[in-house]
């Protein structure tokens, strides 16, 4: 055995060892340190001998099998063994690979884990609680349990937070697909094979935290824990092994796509910025123009409309940044709602034609369905190899922040008009019925002698209490009959997602506290935060009168109207419960 192999078969972890096919013989020609640590059995004691003769009749005539099955199908095989070492009954995991060095130098590689401990735990599941979380918390292997259904990772062991590099709470909070570097859809097939127990080995390339694709053996199983079904997976770190084969390389093609590319859009991401500036190297594509765009309003479409409705908006500018890039040009998605786009041989003008086109596109983007969709841009141009294209980049952003700024304003004014306007559509919010409000609620507060600040946020308020129902689905808000409990749980989230909304518009972000808790009710029985008495807002508690003495006397999509001395006499009846007595009284004297 020459010395380059040698090095190569002791370098790794894994237990290795190597048959040479000799006259439908399989006879032992290497044994590593990890192999002869496992098995007990040396290099020198093995040469030569055949499977058979060291392994005994049956379990030399299982080795045989599988060993045939391997040559003939030219194809890893792998199966289970015990093995009496010390006398101890090891159960191992072994793998067998051909390798026809020619026609007639036939090798097969071979590798051995332990995995005892494992076989015990699943066939002993009656002492499985009470050892389970001393192997879970202690064991040397990397172990996660994931939820079957989404992926979610429910816990890890220290060895898992210390192989990926995320802390333990980290990796409670995160998706196997975050880690796995496979297509979600191939994901998420191979992990209901490990549910149903089709499956239970697997191969993956997983992404540590620094970014380093390792690939990992992962032994998966369903097991039975906190009272709900999760899989148990073992995970082996295998990258040495698998980059002695030849499949690692159509493998790293793949990875190095996923590195280099945003998953969401297809585009390149930021990390490959520096070799497509290389690429753009030569002063024949100068002038190089390098411009960034910021999407306006994802934030607020995401906690709107939710982060799948952000995604879709995202896709779509996407989709226009490169039906209009020149052929040679390229298209980086920079960060959560930042593109980044490098046009080479362009001019000043033709830049600035490329951005009105792209930015009037964009427009035509209707967020779920109503709201316009807009970007902001800015560009710079280098002209000389001397200029450094970090540089330009800053310039180009901070060009494209003062245009942001300078838009801003008419950004929010047209996004509250529309949201207004998706209001009254939806007939959630007729013009009339916040102007009746606002009268009631400016009433209501001269007479608590309220300054001008807190009669001017009454007004906003009186508009936008019901911002967050954009948020909620159609036939939930123009449901005729009486909401079950599941959809007065969903009616009852447009409070956060208005409070969300606010946040984002600097005209509005002033009463945000008052959208969220206009639901609240004096005795503490409301929602979001079961606030009680002085706990809610002025401004929540005087709007809430008014809009429920509002909705009362006027017809409603659920109910009919009822006489005013109706509504007045259950204001009367709630002062103490859902209201503030002291408004109340206030209010009774201004209708």
């Amino acid at each position: 055995m020459n010395n380059e192999f040698d090095i190569l078969f002791n370098s790794t972890q894994d237990a290795l060892f190597l048959l040479k096919v000799c006259d439908e013989q399989f006879q032992y020609v290497f044994n590593n340190a990890a192999h002869e640590e496992l098995t007990g059995l040396s290099t020198e004691y093995l040469y030569g001998k055949t499977v058979r003769e060291v392994l005994g009749d049956t379990l030399g005539e299982k080795n045989e099998r599988f060993c045939r099955e391997c040559l003939l199908t030219k194809k890893t095989v792998m199966f289970e063994e015990e093995f009496i070492f010390k006398g101890e009954k090891l159960v191992l995991m072994t793998k067998l690979s051909p390798f026809f060095k020619s026609s007639k130098e036939v090798y097969i590689v071979g590798s051995r884990v332990d995995i005892t401990h494992l076989k015990n735990s699943l066939e002993k599941s009656s002492q499985m609680a009470e050892k389970f979380n001393a192997m879970f918390e202690h064991h040397t292997a990397a172990m996660i349990l994931i939820d079957p259904e989404t992926g979610l990772i429910i816990d890890a062991n220290p060895s898992a937070s210390e192989f990926y590099g995320y802390s333990i709470d980290e990796l409670k909070t995160m998706n196997i697909n975050e880690i796995n570097t496979l297509d979600q859809e191939e994901i998420i097939k191979l992990r209901n094979l490990a549910k149903q127990k089709s499956q239970k080995y697997f191969l993956f390339p997983h992404r540590l935290k620094n970014g380093e694709i390792r690939y990992v053996d992962v032994y998966s199983s369903p097991i039975e824990y906190g009272g709900k079904k999760v899989l148990y997976s073992i995970i082996f770190d295998v990258t040495d092994r698998e980059k002695s084969k030849e499949a690692l390389r159509l493998e790293k093609e793949h990875i190095l796509y996923l590195s280099n590319h945003d998953i969401l859009t297809g585009l390149y991401n930021r990390r490959i910025f520096h070799d497509i500036c290389k690429k753009y190297s030569k002063e024949n594509n100068y002038p190089l123009a390098i411009i960034m765009g910021d999407v306006n309003g994802l934030k607020m479409t995401n906690d709107a409309f939710g982060h799948e409705a952000g995604d879709q908006l995202l896709t779509a500018v996407a989709e226009v940044i490169k039906e209009f890039m020149k052929q040679d040009g390229t298209a980086i998605r920079w960060g959560g709602d930042e593109f980044v786009i490098l046009l080479p041989n362009t001019e000043k003008w033709q830049v600035e034609d490329y951005i009105w086109t792209v930015s009037q596109k964009v427009r035509t983007i209707k967020i779920n369905g109503v709201i316009e969709a807009s970007i902001t841009f800015g560009y710079a141009l280098k002209r000389l190899r001397r200029q450094k294209e970090e540089d330009l980049l800053q310039e180009a952003e901070e060009i494209m922040y003062q245009n942001k700024l300078h838009d801003s304003r008419q950004i929010r004014k047209n996004m509250i008009s529309t949201i207004q306007t998706l209001l009254q559509s939806k007939d959630m919010e007729t013009m009339e019925h916040a102007k009746r409000i606002e009268t009631l609620c400016t009433s209501i507060g001269i007479k608590m002698k309220l300054c001008h600040e807190e009669l001017r946020s009454l007004s906003i308020l009186s508009k936008m209490h019901d911002i967050g129902k954009i948020g909620i689905e159609d036939s939930i808000l123009l449901k005729k009959e009486a909401l079950d409990e599941e959809e007065w749980e969903e009616m009852r989230r447009h409070s956060e997602i208005g409070y969300r909304i606010a946040l984002n518009i600097p005209e509005i972000s002033g009463v945000a506290d008052c959208i969220l808790y206009h639901h609240e009710k004096w005795d503490g029985s409301g929602y979001p935060k079961n606030l009680k008495q002085q706990e809610i807002p002025l401004c929540s508690r005087i709007i809430a009168i008014a809009d429920a003495y509002d909705v009362m006397i006027h017809d409603q999509v659920y109910k009919r109207a009822v006489s005013k001395e109706e509504a007045l006499l259950e204001i009367k009846n709630q002062s103490g419960k859902q209201f503030d007595p002291e408004i109340v009284s206030v209010f009774l004297k201004c209708v």
